[in-house]
């Protein structure tokens, strides 16, 4: 059991909920296992100043940081929790602080350029910044009572996407087979 502690972003869906939204689209299956895995992101919220002729305006742009693909998008606002990981799995980081920092700026200010139509871009301040970790879910899905199929799922939102191997598989006798297991990830 691995006892880290770390901030992540609440994540209050469980996988029985999102099964029971893909069921309603029609779709048979049943989840057979599944797993909690946490993802590692950066967020940065920035402070846009600008003076024009009505006077001062100031926006707000929250960044997510994707650090192991370098993926960046505006963030919702969102509570954060102290987790321990358990028997979750905590996937690592791949980019540091620095490099995502660079990124995330980068994007805010084509965020606010588009949304402004600005040509020069106003002051901005970083006013928080932190990793955080997202809640997902990896579920082994039986499809038809025969084929397997791995869903994962967000924790935060709910939606839910295959994670497509290739190939179709006969559903596994034991519970848990096909998951990743936490040591491949995280040795220790």
């Amino acid at each position: 059991m691995n006892g880290k502690r770390f901030p992540a972003i609440h994540g209050h869906v469980k996988p029985e909920e999102t099964g029971a939204r893909i069921a309603r689209a029609g779709i048979p299956f049943r989840i057979q296992d599944c797993r909690r895995i946490y993802y590692p992101y950066d967020w940065y919220a920035f402070r846009y100043r600008a003076k024009t002729w009505l006077g001062a305006t100031t926006t707000m742009v929250s960044c997510l940081v994707d650090t192991r693909t370098r993926v960046c998008a505006t963030a919702d606002p969102f509570r954060l929790e102290n987790c321990t990981a358990g028997d979750a799995w905590l996937l690592d980081r791949y980019e540091n602080r620095d490099s995502t920092r660079d990124l995330a700026r980068r994007y805010a200010d084509h965020v606010i350029r588009h949304k402004n139509k600005a040509l020069v871009l106003p002051r901005v301040n970083i006013v928080e910044s932190r990793a955080v970790y997202k809640p997902f879910w990896v579920a082994n899905c039986i499809l038809d009572g025969t084929a397997t199929q791995t869903m994962l799922i967000d924790g935060v939102t709910g939606d839910y996407c295959a994670i497509l191997d290739g190939q179709s598989r006969q559903a596994p006798q034991e519970s848990g087979a096909g998951l990743p297991t936490a040591a491949a990830e995280n040795p220790t």
